[in-house]
């Protein structure tokens, strides 16, 4: 297939080049434009160039049902088998054009069917019927059709055809007669906060001019008495709506281009933690609300600080940003929940076995004495997991940070249990369900009523749900909502943090150790000390916060002996204390070289005598020092030399008790100096 000639024509139309392209398959006298290709049985194929660098295929597609007998007067692609059914020419322009005309000319058939069309893109522009013994030209004229593809399809042939040329004349883009339409930087949408606008052309030298509403009425077309872009435009107004339009000497005027703008800032936020309700909006909006249930205007009350609320309520809040927009309101079911978390954080419980132990605040676990666990952290797609515990008469010590502590929020007689970002609730009515929710909801699912009996906690939320007892299941290892006839699970237990119980027996002193820091100071009746090596003897120092996991002992006063005392938040200085913490198993009398000394009475005498393999629990402590001691007398520095009797030498050689130094030394020839006999302190002058 050859294109024979390219005929380009120039014409000015303002500042319009337009070029004709002719792809001439043939004279007008009806030259054949498709030589016949007997024996191929695939569809035939060509394709070229024309003048202007554009490409052309052709493309047809042959039928295996339909045969008819090779005839010198039309042109047959593939085999007599296989005859044209529709032949199809495409033409690609580099770039999208403006097609000014369109034609294709046919010929050289004898029978009236088929049916041609003129495409520009999707677009038809022109359409006509092959008529036997005649040509046909199909033309489109002054069409403005745009695109960058241009076909010519004939369908439907019951017999060969021709095709004499294909003609198109398009803008070649070097310059146009209109000018292009303006281009805005901001489209139209919705949007939180004001917006700069900045208008375009890519016409040179066009001037653009705009108008603007801003109570969302439409403006008018822009003429060039409007306003004169130059700068960005400041859309501050929700409703705001932009026309533009380009102009320019010699040419028409672009077509119009519109914009239009809804400002809303983001909606509030609202949260409530206990009784407390805290709103949020975007920087620099002011937030107005109600808690009525009505919508709220700028004639609502106007948020500033977090406020505080006692009754279940509907809260509403809008925000408006400098400019007057408003966002959309915000609506807020509010559920009135006086949390006070106690913050004990002592990380010890004991078992709560009557109702009126439990208080709006209080921090508590979720037992199973039977299985030794408590509700764990982990929220499952319908229950609750389960962490192991150590419980030692009624109490537990530290459990790990995998079991889930929960605050109480007491209403009345009832009782949520929040997690810290959500509250438990029974959560279906015919499946062993407990989930977590962000709030209560309005069907009581987390409102729980809790009785005791015997020590264990029957815990019953207050839905409409059939399986609403809080139980352990101990086959699947986790907690669940059961009905009042399942009795295949087990009962729990409540366990309440409170501060560290410390008992210290008759005899006022004992040695102690926990997990967390402890404050002594204002605790009545009890004192604490640490012990030192000073100058080869070893001296005990009053502490009043005690670090966790330091080792001291305990002095109690006036024959107490029972004391709570609270978590300490700072704690002394305890570099060099003596005191190890007991970890439950036995301690030798000497460790490498160190000697272990343990609390004890000999012979009427308290002090710390030599370990010999005693246990010392974990709650308990030890002396660990270099010095080695038959024992060590206790020493406490506060008690100076008043609290000591005053005897010679002559009286205290006399005694018939064994004497010795404030390290546990036995003494036979005491000289100046403090000594112990009898357990007493005595001053020798």
């Amino acid at each position: 297939m050859l294109l024979l000639c390219a005929l380009i024509a120039g014409s000015l139309d303002g500042w319009a080049v337009d070029v004709t392209s002719i792809i001439n398959f043939g004279s007008a006298s009806g030259s054949t434009m498709i030589e016949g290709k007997n024996g191929t049985s695939s569809p035939y194929t060509d394709s070229g160039n024309d003048s202007q660098g554009n490409t052309w295929t052709i493309t047809t597609v042959t039928s295996n049902t339909k045969s008819f007998t090779q005839s010198a007067t039309y042109s047959q692609v593939g085999a007599a088998s296989k005859p044209v059914t529709s032949i199809t020419f495409t033409t690609t322009l580099p770039q999208s054009r403006t097609i000014k005309a369109f034609s294709a000319k046919f010929g050289g058939f004898t029978s009236t069917a088929g049916d041609i069309t003129l495409k520009v893109g999707d677009t038809t522009v022109g359409t006509g019927e092959l008529d036997a013994g005649n040509d046909v030209t199909v033309s489109a004229t002054n069409t403005t059709a745009t695109g960058t593809v241009l076909t010519v399809t004939v369908t439907n042939i019951a017999k060969g055809v021709k095709c004499y040329y294909i003609s198109y004349t398009y803008d070649d883009g070097t310059a146009s007669s209109i000018v292009a339409t303006p281009t805005i930087s901001v489209e139209t949408g919705t949007y939180t906060t004001a917006q700069n606008v900045t208008l375009a052309c890519d016409t040179e030298g066009a001037t653009i001019h705009y108008t603007m509403t801003v109570d969302g009425t439409t403006p008018d077309d822009p003429s060039e008495s409007d306003a004169t872009y130059s700068t960005a435009i400041s859309v501050t107004k929700s409703g705001t709506i932009i026309k533009a339009k380009a102009f320019k000497n010699g040419m028409t005027a672009s077509s119009v281009v519109t914009a239009t703008y809804t400002i809303k800032p983001d909606q509030p936020t609202i949260t409530a933690t206990g009784a407390t309700v805290t709103i949020t909006s975007d920087e620099g909006c002011d937030i107005y609300y109600t808690t009525n249930n009505t919508a709220p205007t700028k004639g609502s009350t106007k948020y500033s600080n977090p406020f505080t609320l006692n009754a279940d309520c509907v809260i509403k809040a809008i925000a408006y940003d400098q400019y007057d927009n408003a966002s959309s309101v915000k609506t807020f079911n509010y559920t009135y929940l006086p949390l006070e978390p106690k913050n004990v954080n002592s990380n010890y419980y004991v078992k709560v076995t009557d109702v009126s132990a439990l208080e709006n605040g209080d921090a508590v676990l979720i037992v199973c004495e039977n299985d030794n666990v408590a509700m764990s952290t982990e929220q499952n797609t319908n229950n609750r997991g389960e962490e192991a515990v150590t419980i030692n008469g009624n109490i537990i010590d530290s459990p790990s940070s995998n079991v889930q502590k929960l605050v109480l929020m007491k209403i009345g007689n009832y009782f949520y249990f929040y997690t810290g970002t959500g509250f438990l609730y029974a959560a279906s009515n015919t499946s062993n369900h407990l989930k977590t929710e962000a709030t209560p909801d309005a069907n009581h699912n987390a409102k729980a009523e809790i009785t005791f009996t015997n020590g264990n906690a029957k815990i019953l939320f207050q839905g409409n749900n059939s399986r609403k007892w809080l139980k352990h299941n101990s086959t699947n290892s986790l907690f669940s909502c059961y009905g009042t006839g399942d009795t295949n699970q087990n009962i729990v237990q409540i366990y309440k943090e409170v501060n560290r119980a410390i008992t210290v027996s008759s005899a006022g002193l004992a040695t102690f150790a926990c997990n967390t820091a402890l404050d002594f100071t204002n605790v009545e009746n009890l004192e604490a000390y640490i012990a030192k090596e000073e100058a080869g003897a070893i001296k005990l120092h009053k502490v009043n916060k005690v670090p966790a996991a330091t080792g001291v002992l305990l002095r109690a006063k006036n024959d107490a002996t029972n004391f709570d005392v609270p978590v300490a938040t700072t704690a002394d200085d305890v570099t060099g204390n003596l005191f190890q913490r007991g970890t439950g198993a036995a301690v030798a009398s000497q460790d490498g070289g160190y000697y272990n000394y343990v609390l004890g009475k000999h012979n009427g005498v308290v002090g710390f005598y030599k370990a010999g393999g005693m246990t010392v629990a974990k709650d308990k402590a030890y002396i660990q020092t270099t010095i080695s001691s038959a024992h060590i007398f206790i020493d406490l520095e506060d008690m100076g030399v008043t609290g000591v009797n005053e005897i010679t030498n002559t009286n205290l050689t006399n005694n018939t008790n064994d004497i010795f130094d404030l390290q546990g030394r036995k003494v036979v020839q005491p000289t100046k100096g403090l000594y112990i006999v009898n357990g007493r302190k005595v001053i020798v002058k």
